[in-house]
C-alpha cells in the first residue's frame, strides 16, 4: 500500500453548492505534497460528478469507492480513517469550508512526528459569501481538564494529527459522537496538543452544518446558555466519553483516570458535589472554571441537547 507524508480525508453527503469552493481553496494551497482521499455517503445530488471531475484533472483527488452508503458524519470520517492509505500526517476537511493558501504549511510546522501529537488552528466563521469576524475556537483545549466539559472536541476541520495518534483511534470500537471528539479526546489523554494562534480558514455556517454554529447575538448566546433542556454535559457526548475510558482506561495514566472518572459520576452526583468535584479536578472550560461554574448552579447536569 501506498504511503504518502500527508493525507486530507474530505467526508462528503450532498455537498454540491459549496464543494468546488472548498476543492479549489486546497488545489490553491502553499504546500503542493499532499494526496486528497474522499468517501461519497450516498449523495443524492452531483457531489460525486464534482468529485470524479476533480480527480480526473489532479491525480492529488482520489474518491475511495467502495458502496459503503449511510454512514453519517462521524462514521463517514471515521471509515476514511480506517480504510486511506497510511501517512505521516492527517487533516481532516469538511465539504463546505474555505482553507486559506497557507493553511497545510503552517499546520505541519506545529505537528510531532514521533509521539501521538494533534494541533490545531482557529478560523474565521463565514456566512452566505460573507467573512465575519468572529473566530470558531473561543476555548482552548489542550488537556484532560479543559476538554471533558466542552461537549465536543476541537472540530476536525481544524486539526492536523500525526500517524502515531491515528494509530490510537482506530483500534476504538465503541460509540462515536462525532470523530473529531474521539479524536481530541485521544490527543489530550494520551499525547500532545498544539494550539495555533492564527485564524486559517473559513468555517462555512449555514442551516446544513453537522456541528452546531457559534451565536452572534449577545441576547441570543445569553438565552441558549441559560435555556433549561440544555445540560452541563450533552448526553451523546457524554455517551461517547464513556464508552472512551472504557476502552481505553487500562492504558491511561492515574491522573486521567480520576478525571475521567469525576467527569462520568458528575450528572449522578448532588449540586453540592457537582461543585466539589469542580474544584477538586480542577476541571475548567478553556482557562477559567468560572463558566463551568456558573453551568453547574444554572443548568441540569445531564441535557438532552447542546
Amino acid at each position: 500500500m501506498e504511503h504518502f507524508r500527508l493525507i486530507i480525508l474530505l467526508a462528503t453527503y450532498n455537498g454540491e453548492k459549496y464543494l468546488r469552493q472548498q476543492l479549489d481553496s486546497l488545489l490553491g494551497q502553499t504546500y503542493k505534497d499532499w494526496v486528497l482521499y474522499a468517501h461519497d455517503d450516498g449523495s443524492a445530488d452531483a457531489t460525486l460528478s464534482i468529485l470524479n471531475a476533480y480527480a480526473a484533472k489532479d491525480s492529488r483527488v482520489r474518491i475511495l469507492e467502495d458502496g459503503v452508503k449511510g454512514l453519517g458524519a462521524a462514521q463517514n470520517f471515521m471509515h476514511l480513517l480506517k480504510n486511506a492509505p497510511e501517512a505521516d500526517f492527517i487533516m481532516f476537511c469538511d465539504q463546505d469550508d474555505i482553507w486559506l493558501p497557507e493553511k497545510i504549511e503552517v499546520m505541519l510546522q506545529h505537528i510531532n512526528s514521533a509521539q501521538p501529537s494533534m494541533s490545531y488552528c482557529n478560523a474565521n466563521s463565514y456566512k452566505g459569501e460573507q467573512p465575519l469576524p468572529e473566530r470558531v475556537i473561543l476555548f482552548r483545549a489542550t488537556t484532560v481538564r479543559d476538554t471533558l466539559f466542552l461537549n465536543g472536541g476541537i472540530h476536525g476541520c481544524l486539526q492536523i494529527i500525526n500517524k502515531a495518534l491515528r494509530d490510537i483511534v482506530v483500534g476504538y470500537n465503541g460509540y462515536v459522537c462525532m470523530h473529531d471528539h474521539l479524536i481530541t479526546l485521544a490527543a489530550v489523554s494520551f499525547g500532545t496538543v498544539t494550539y495555533v494562534d492564527q485564524n486559517l480558514m473559513y468555517y462555512r455556517q449555514h442551516s446544513g452544518n453537522v456541528t452546531i454554529g457559534y451565536e452572534t447575538n449577545i441576547f441570543r448566546k445569553a438565552k441558549k446558555f441559560l435555556r433549561s433542556t440544555a445540560g452541563v454535559i450533552d448526553r451523546e457526548h457524554y455517551k461517547a466519553t464513556v464508552g472512551f475510558y472504557e476502552h481505553y482506561k487500562t492504558k491511561m495514566n492515574r491522573e486521567n483516570q480520576q478525571l475521567f472518572l469525576a467527569y462520568i459520576q458528575f450528572p449522578q452526583s448532588r449540586l453540592l458535589k457537582r461543585i466539589l468535584i469542580l474544584l477538586k479536578c480542577r476541571f475548567k472550560i478553556g482557562r477559567t472554571s468560572s463558566i463551568l461554574f456558573l453551568k453547574i448552579i444554572t443548568r441540569v447536569p445531564l441535557g438532552t441537547k447542546k
